[in-house]
């Protein structure tokens, strides 16, 4: 039988997902840069600048231009937290029913042999 107990660290995997490929180094790859700084700005790019206002988006393309590594890295796990959050209710709706799925088996399986074991 599974509980929320176990099953409950899952709904944060997708965040941890996306904030470890963001810290992943930069590197070369067949003439072209590839890793994490990458990712981070694409996040920034294409997430969180068109959700904010014009004059937000500004300051925040000051800020990070003129921050280092840790101020990204603080920014990125805002960022993959608001993209876990996003994905929560589907998260959710999936873990519960693959939680009711395995219970039901495992309640199917006890009963059977619970029967055979009665004959």
């Amino acid at each position: 039988m599974i509980s929320w107990i176990s099953a409950g660290p899952l709904l944060a995997l997708p965040a941890l997902m996306v904030f470890l490929v963001g810290v992943l180094p930069e590197v070369s790859l067949l003439g072209k840069e590839v890793g994490g700084g990458l990712f981070r700005q694409w996040l920034v790019n294409h997430l969180l600048l068109p959700a904010l206002p014009s004059a937000d988006a500004s300051a925040v393309v000051a800020w990070y231009m003129q921050t280092d590594i840790v101020g990204e890295l603080l920014l990125h796990g805002l960022i993959a937290l608001n993209i876990n959050a996003v994905l929560l209710p589907v998260l959710y709706l999936l873990l519960s029913g693959y939680i009711g799925l395995v219970n039901w088996a495992t309640k199917t399986d006890l009963d059977l042999k619970r029967q055979s074991a009665k004959r």
